[in-house]
């Protein structure tokens, strides 16, 4: 009884390993996996702590193993430079794959889409790998935060699905959502929440 007790115990405990080799050995088409151009956009303060540069390393070590993808990594420095990347050298890659939070992904569709040529761009490929705090279009996609493996071998398997988009206009300024489109209080929520020191209201963000 007791060693069942511990079996059980250490089972429920240790974290599960997520088995790449067999998901993609599964799943995948091994075309898709290999000759890609693949562009990583980190960005370095999405989860604080050193959280995304740490999720890169785990997510590299699975490229690497397991695909032959032609790797270039882009550590955004500030607000804005994911979108102006995506806006200017996107086509030069086959997929973008995105380690950050909902912001880094708003701003690489919004740099395709920003393009004069957008119907091309919108054709690469966009992989996330949650590393922020909402994490929102992950779990839309069934990917939870702590998944990072499963994510990154998702990433590499090459498979795709189409996702609706958003366009918005107000005056000169479009812009496009991918997860949700909101205005007046609802928007107000979701910006101030971001703030812990700002509102109380941050602590029932997910909640609401």
């Amino acid at each position: 009884l007791t060693c069942i007790l511990l079996q059980f115990l250490r089972r429920l405990l240790l974290p599960k390993v997520f088995d790449v080799a067999a998901f993609l050995a599964g799943t995948a088409e091994k075309s898709k996996q290999d000759a890609r151009k693949v562009a990583v956009i980190l960005n370095p303060v999405a989860g604080g702590q050193g959280k995304s540069e740490a999720i890169w390393i785990r997510v590299k070590t699975i490229f690497e193993a397991f695909g032959k993808l032609d790797l270039t990594l882009i550590r955004s420095s500030s607000a804005g430079d994911a979108k102006q990347w995506a806006a200017a050298d996107a086509l030069d890659f086959d997929t973008i794959v995105c380690i950050g939070g909902d912001g880094t992904l708003f701003e690489v569709v919004n740099g395709l889409l920003s393009r004069t040529d957008r119907e091309v761009a919108a054709q690469i490929s966009l992989a996330v790998i949650p590393a922020g705090t909402g994490n929102g279009l992950a779990k839309s996609l069934g990917i939870a935060p702590d998944e990072v493996e499963r994510a990154a071998a998702i990433a590499l398997r090459g498979k795709t699905q189409e996702l609706d988009v958003v366009k918005a206009t107000h005056g000169k300024a479009t812009s496009f959502s991918f997860l949700f489109a909101a205005y007046g209080f609802l928007a107000d929520v979701d910006f101030e929440s971001d703030n812990p020191a700002k509102t109380p209201t941050s602590c029932t963000r997910n909640l609401m």
